[in-house]
């Protein structure tokens, strides 16, 4: 017998957080500290220091339910930005 599938679908909002908190917790401290981590489908609110691409290795890593959070923001064009704290 098939399994049924009874998870929902996670939302961008989720996602979002998710990824934050693993970006954050796989990049070095002296990358992030004081700065932002901002994933958004348009511009971010700071000033942008780096764009990331979606396959940087840290992202392509990962597995369970970060890649499927991952896949979700990537397919629905959502863009990773370090902006400086304003």
């Amino acid at each position: 017998m098939a399994k049924e599938k009874n998870k929902k679908q996670i939302s961008p909002e989720e996602a979002i957080k998710a990824v934050k908190n693993y970006l954050l917790t796989g990049f070095p401290t002296g990358l992030t500290s004081g700065k932002r981590i901002e994933i958004v489908q348009g511009e971010p609110k700071g000033k942008i220091l780096r764009e990331f691409s979606w396959d940087i290795p840290i992202l392509r890593k990962a597995q369970g339910e970060i890649a499927k959070a991952i896949k979700l923001l990537k397919d629905q064009d959502y863009k990773v930005y370090l902006t400086k704290i304003l």
